[in-house]
């Protein structure tokens, strides 16, 4: 058997199962290259028997576990502020400066940082979040040398962004790190010019599905659209285009491993909503209630994290990781 050593933090993650299609009745193939350098010259493409096993490899190189996916869905979203680039096409010059909005095709995923565990099971479109905070296990391990105060106080605190340090052989102290939205990452495809992206919002404690902004105005009604909103200012997104074919088209630089100068990211500024069609108005509520569940959680470790660190600051020692 061959063995191709690879750096996580340098891996190129291409994608290819996730290729968006306009296609409803396509497969998607459980095919995902993996390159070991930034122009592909060597690599890997391993075929994976299930999605569970092409879910955890990704899981493994970003940092982040897939809870949950959606196909073919269609994204509308203003392009202003997204840098995207001009794209020549057989027919024409496609250019950003065409129209006020952008239109694309692809899937999504509902992505949650959780730390890798090979004994996990990896979830697929039909698999549950993780659990709340208060039942979150400790992504670190207990230390040996613990003070007694240290103790004390680490008990009535979360562990899921808490853990002891060592400051020598005899003085320990607690680590508090903040812990990371949920993300909404789209892979899209426009269906004139071809370009592909990256689409990734964070969820934070104000994203939010506004129930009144979809097509019918109302929420009693049934309607495939969803419109994600962040009360009244610009969601946290960025864009990763793959401007070099899809060798450039790096599921790894959304990953915790990838810092932002690596990853030619572009900050969307002025995206204030953004708009996803779904197949059926089912698919449009399962939707909604995950990104709810996932916004919920976060919501609740957030305000532990903030009750945890007042409970401890000015009085022990303290590494903030944001």
């Amino acid at each position: 058997m061959q063995r191709l050593n690879i750096d996580l933090c340098k891996a190129h993650l291409v994608p290819i199962y996730a290729m968006p299609s306009t296609t409803v009745g396509d497969q998607p193939s459980l095919t995902m290259k993996v390159q070991s350098s930034r122009d592909g010259i060597n690599g890997v493409a391993p075929e994976f028997k299930s999605r569970t096993h092409l879910l955890q490899l990704q899981h493994l190189i970003t940092g982040y576990r897939c809870v949950k996916q959606r196909s073919h869905v269609k994204v509308k979203s203003l392009a202003r502020g997204q840098d995207y680039p001009h794209i020549p096409t057989k027919a024409r010059t496609w250019s950003r400066k065409s129209a006020s909005d952008i239109i694309e095709v692809g899937n999504l995923q509902l992505w949650q940082k959780v730390p890798y565990d090979r004994s996990q099971i990896g979830s697929d479109s039909d698999g549950d979040p993780n659990r709340s905070s208060s039942g979150a296990s400790s992504p670190y391990p207990a230390s040996s040398r613990v003070s007694i105060g240290a103790s004390s106080i680490l008990s009535s605190m979360s562990t899921a962004h808490t853990q002891q340090i060592s400051l020598g052989s005899s003085h320990t102290a607690i680590e508090l790190t903040q812990p990371e939205p949920p993300l909404l990452v789209l892979f899209l495809k426009h269906p004139d010019a071809g370009q592909l992206s990256f689409l990734v919002i964070e969820l934070d404690e104000r994203t939010k599905i506004e129930s009144n902004s979809c097509d019918c105005r109302n929420n009693k009604r049934k309607c495939a659209i969803s419109v994600l909103e962040r009360s009244g200012i610009p969601l946290l997104a960025r864009r990763f285009y793959a401007r070099n074919g899809l060798n450039s088209w790096n599921l790894a630089a959304i990953g915790e491993h990838w810092t932002s100068a690596e990853s030619e990211a572009v900050h969307v500024r002025d995206m204030y909503w953004l708009r996803i069609a779904f197949q059926n108005e089912d698919e449009r509520r399962r939707f909604n209630d995950n990104l709810a569940d996932l916004v919920r959680m976060f919501t609740a470790r957030m305000e532990d994290y903030r009750k945890d660190l007042r409970a401890v600051r000015g009085t022990h020692i303290i590494t903030q990781a944001a």
